[in-house]
């Protein structure tokens, strides 16, 4: 499940009111009072605090788990099953460790409510509360209160969970604007299994976007888990001390030493550490009763342990910046940009567009990327149409590829241009290829080999031929081809740019979403970067838009360029001019 944050300090909120949340994961399945005075005055609580705090908790949830409408039947619609669903998780947890307690005559408070604005905990609550003012003197009784709250808050979400899967929806992952957050709530192993039998497997780019059903049973697996370590005070520490005694410390420990590794990877965890340490503590206090348990009573401690391992979740959220995804814009287009060809030039992004004869350049905004017209490329008859779709540059001069007319456009950055003659027709006569009659099917990508000597040009497809012609001031002479190959030896039938550097041609594969490392004499491919599941977020459509159209590569980034035909990016209101997409380059790539 997906959140959007459009600052730093939203997200640093959220956080907060997460470590509120662990703080407090003793109360939302407490630990009940082990010793206390035999000569404390024990006074009851009237029934109307916990009525009222049981209704504030139920208003604040609701309002918590709305769609954010200010009309009140909106909030009570959208609200109720998350917060009906929650209400009833808390409540069963609580009622366990209340029935356990009463079971063995030991005074317990009903549970108290915690209820918190959701502007400070996301789910509009830190739990409830019980209060058990009786000494705990028995083991049995230690390992029925402790496992009686776990369990019920368990099976009740486990059914929250199941029912609220079939009401999820597969959606494609969410793309925050630049400089915002997305946060990706973990998966633990049962609820990845409930969610694989109930949706299959999920596509790449794609996720789970859970019904306020399934969202409260993923806080009730999270708050099962976090009470379930066997550590102190906390519900795992009862079962575990009703068990094994004064062993308990060493499953206290372990615990306490695979969370301070966990933190590698989801360093949050270290507050948790704290907790423990400071509040919690490792050990559980002694309880010196020796009477026997049965098999039955052992087998389910132990069973409810397990529960811990099948809910636990290693990274239960983590933030995801969008430092990679820039829609473009374009103030100054009559009609929406259609992105084909990219180059970088003293620190300057310039792309061609297949839809005029402009050549833009892109400057940083906070919405991503703006194209600014920079230069206009004139050549030959001004009246032919024209669709530019790569776009070269060395030692300052400009190469263009026009699709349409399979002719390459020299330019100087000046107001004048040239066609280089080249012989590929001729070529193609001697060796019997044949082009597509489709005009969409011509020149796609070009690219120049380090000393200049060599100039690449891409057919795009019918077929997908990559040429090696001689460059020399005036022309440019076919000296060989091959068609491209992937690791697998499949043929590439849809190319869509070339990339030259060092000693590798790089093409770009539209349909498959790879980038090809290939040997630039015969196109052996070396390596491949698949962007498939980044591609399958953006453009969502079987029509033939939102691929990669153009490639180049700086330093240690991949940029790739990808058209939108005029459509916006999946759950966004921008990307109408395309979609600029900044990628970490891979080690020896």
């Amino acid at each position: 499940m997906f959140k959007l944050f459009s600052s730093a300090s939203a997200l640093l909120r959220h956080i907060a009111a997460r470590v509120i949340l662990h703080l407090h994961a003793q109360r939302l399945a407490p630990p009940p009072v082990l010793y206390e005075s035999h000569h404390t005055a024990s006074k009851k609580t009237t029934l109307w605090v916990h009525v009222i705090l049981f209704v504030l908790t139920f208003l604040t949830t609701t309002l918590a788990g709305s769609d954010g409408s200010l009309a009140i039947d909106a909030i009570i619609k959208s609200g109720l099953p998350f917060s009906l669903t929650l209400m009833a998780i808390l409540l069963s947890h609580e009622m366990g460790h209340y029935c356990a307690a009463r079971k063995f005559g030991l005074n317990a408070t009903l549970p108290f409510f915690i209820p918190v604005p959701h502007i400070i905990s996301l789910i509009g609550t830190l739990g409830a509360v019980i209060k058990i003012k009786s000494p705990l003197r028995s083991r049995r009784a230690l390992l029925y209160v402790g496992m009686s709250g776990p369990i019920a808050g368990f099976l009740v979400s486990l059914a929250a969970v199941t029912i609220g899967l079939h009401f999820s929806t597969i959606q494609p992952l969410p793309i925050p604007s630049p400089g915002s957050f997305a946060l990706h709530f973990g998966d633990s192993l049962l609820f990845r299994a409930l969610s694989f039998a109930i949706h299959g497997a999920i596509p790449p780019g794609h996720d789970v976007f859970l019904d306020p059903i399934a969202w409260a049973g993923w806080i009730g697996f999270l708050v099962t888990s976090l009470n379930l370590m066997p550590i102190g005070q906390l519900d795992g520490g009862h079962i575990v001390h009703a068990l094994a005694g004064k062993t308990q410390r060493y499953f206290g420990w372990f615990a306490f030493f695979l969370l301070a590794a966990l933190c590698i990877i989801w360093y949050y965890w270290i507050v948790w550490i704290f907790l423990i340490l400071f509040f919690v503590r490792i050990g559980h206090p002694i309880i010196a009763d020796n009477t026997p348990l049965s098999r039955i009573e052992r087998a389910t401690g132990w069973a409810t342990m397990l529960i811990l391992i099948v809910t636990f979740i290693p990274i239960p959220v983590e933030p995801i910046e969008n430092n990679s995804i820039f829609p473009l814009t374009c103030r100054d287009c009559k009609t929406p940009l259609e992105p084909s060809g990219i180059a970088l030039v003293n620190d300057r992004i310039l792309i061609a567009n297949d839809a005029d004869t402009t050549i833009y350049h892109l400057a940083k905004n906070d919405d991503g990327y703006h194209a600014f017209p920079f230069l206009s490329i004139e050549y030959g008859n001004t009246s032919r149409v024209t669709d530019f779709e790569a776009i070269a540059i060395q030692h300052n001069v400009l190469y263009l590829a026009d699709e349409r007319s399979r002719c390459i456009i020299m330019n100087r950055f000046s107001k004048y241009s040239t066609i280089i003659p080249h012989d590929i027709l001729r070529y193609n006569l001697r060796h019997k290829i044949r082009f597509s009659a489709d005009a969409n099917a011509g020149f796609e990508g070009i690219a120049i080999s380090s000393r200049g000597a060599t100039m690449y040009i891409l057919n795009e497809r019918e077929p997908c031929i990559i040429y090696r012609l001689h460059k020399s001031a005036v022309s440019l002479k076919t000296i060989s081809h091959f068609i491209p190959l992937d690791k697998k030896g499949i043929p590439v039938f849809d190319g869509s740019d070339l990339f030259f550097e060092g000693y590798f041609l790089y093409m770009l594969s539209r349909k498959q979403n790879k980038i090809l490392k290939l040997s630039p004499d015969n196109g052996t491919c070396f390596d491949e970067f698949d962007f498939s599941s980044l591609a399958a977020r953006l453009y969502v459509s079987d029509k033939g838009y939102g691929f990669a159209e153009a490639l180049t590569m700086h330093g240690g980034h991949i940029y790739l360029l990808f058209d939108s035909n005029g459509k916006h990016l999946t759950n966004s209101k921008l990307g109408r001019h395309g979609t600029l997409v900044v990628l970490p380059r891979p080690q020896n790539f």
